[in-house]
């Protein structure tokens, strides 16, 4: 169903309550037209599209909320499981949060940089990449979960990175949301 068509029938909708009320034809075909104008009016004004790519990790603190996403594979499933921020060096965080997989409480370093977990090496200077873990703020996983849905919808329209070429690769690379809600504006289709 395309937009006027359903704002039309919430203007009807509106206006036939509001002439159960008393309202006569014309007082309720105004006042439901105005409702709806002003709720869409407002509903585009709180709305911004997602450019510029990834937030940034604003600076964190002990006690501060965050989220450990433990990602799918193919023997278990994806976990998302909120943690605290229990000690905040340069670089590394330490969180701990209850995992929904085992049950028991868990503490692991991330790096903020790269979000991933870290662990120590047989050099006690040096640091590696390890485990399926990483750190996301609100706005970061909310974020992630849009560049999803942008990643599978290019995707379906066969439009991969290597594919993409000149100033538009770019783009492309720097915030694949953005790259998606461009195509769908051009389709007609409502943006991620």
């Amino acid at each position: 169903m395309d937009h006027e068509k359903r704002k039309t029938e919430l203007i009807a909708e509106l206006g036939s309550s509001a002439m159960d009320k008393g309202f006569s034809l014309k007082q309720a075909s105004h006042w439901a037209t105005q409702k709806v104008e002003t709720f869409e009016r407002s509903a585009m004004a709180a709305w911004t599209p997602a450019t510029g790519g990834m937030p940034d990790t604003p600076k964190l603190a002990p006690g501060d909320p965050i989220m450990v996403v433990q990602h799918k594979t193919r023997y278990r499933p994806q976990y998302v499981q909120s943690g605290l921020v229990q000690s905040m060096a340069r670089f590394k965080v330490g969180v701990s949060w209850t995992s929904q997989e085992t049950g028991r409480q868990e503490n692991a370093f991330f790096d903020v940089r790269t979000r991933g977990t870290w662990s120590t090496g047989r050099d006690a200077d040096r640091l590696y990449r390890g485990g399926g873990l990483e750190i996301f703020t609100n706005d970061q996983w909310a974020w992630e979960l849009r560049a999803r849905l942008a990643d599978e919808y290019l995707k379906e329209r066969g439009v991969y990175p290597s594919s993409v070429q000149g100033p538009l690769s770019g783009l492309l690379h720097n915030d694949r949301v953005g790259f998606a809600n461009a195509l769908r504006r051009l389709e007609g289709l409502v943006e991620l």
